[in-house]
């Protein structure tokens, strides 16, 4: 069993914006769509490197995340069972940054929210999560190690990526598996490390970049791709040879 998420299920963008984000090494999940329904057209991937004059186009933050002070630590997501309140706590006690958590939530926060550097703005629609992931420096995945979190693949870990978040995890298998974008960890003091080097390393816009690189065939158009090549190598039988068989 997967665990429900409130993440949605994939950055909408147009044939074209996908063509010029992939040409200008943007991350579209960085990207704030202005078409139908919150989707990303070509002049929101123009927008979003140079207005054309050298200074940037980069929309300000949700004001909501503007006001927390930086470097921010952020996850989204549905906070419920799985979530390791506990150890958010601790690491917003050990380390001087602050912890942003966007999601619904099905436990209670308060003892969690008691200490200043913890913010929990609650859910926020789908297609905001890139501009909320703007002002991030690094991203958690902190599940609790459970016989239900044995077997999860968090959509959250490529949108993460997608962002250039570096990604600091629990150490659940699926994640193990993808230790080119994640960094799994387990016991406080290996924690606390790791998210102090990818705070550094999320205030880099070069390595940022890097790391958006990494999932870019992650995408719709990336899995379709690869999808009909697989079709095409296996052939579709003609409408003479159903015939004849």
């Amino acid at each position: 069993m997967v665990p429900p998420s409130d993440d949605g299920a994939d950055v909408k963008a147009s044939p074209v914006a996908r063509r010029v984000a992939a040409d200008k090494g943007v991350p579209l999940a960085g990207v704030t769509g202005t078409g139908p329904g919150g989707q990303i057209t070509k002049n929101d991937v123009l927008a979003f490197t140079d207005k054309g004059d050298g200074s940037s186009a980069l929309a300000p933050l949700p004001g909501d995340l503007a006001d927390i002070p930086e470097p921010r630590v952020g996850f989204f997501g549905l906070l419920h069972e799985w979530v390791d309140i506990e150890l958010i706590g601790r690491l917003a006690d050990a380390l001087p940054y602050s912890f942003v958590l966007i999601g619904s939530s099905s436990e209670d926060l308060s003892d969690l929210l008691r200490r200043k550097n913890v913010f929990h703005l609650g859910r926020r629609p789908y297609a905001t999560l890139p501009s909320y992931s703007r002002g991030f420096a690094a991203a958690l995945v902190p599940f609790q190690l459970t016989e239900l979190t044995a077997s999860v693949n968090p959509i959250k870990l490529r949108e993460y990526a997608a962002a250039g978040l570096p990604i600091v995890s629990s150490a659940l298998p699926e994640v193990a598996a993808h230790r080119d974008i994640a960094t799994c960890v387990s016991g406080d003091r290996d924690w606390i490390d790791a998210v102090r080097e990818a705070v550094r390393t999320g205030l880099d816009p070069a390595r940022r970049r890097e790391q958006s690189h990494r999932v870019r065939a992650s995408d719709w158009s990336g899995v379709s791709a690869r999808l009909a090549a697989l079709v095409n190598a296996v052939g579709v039988p003609t409408a003479e040879g159903r015939r004849s068989a």
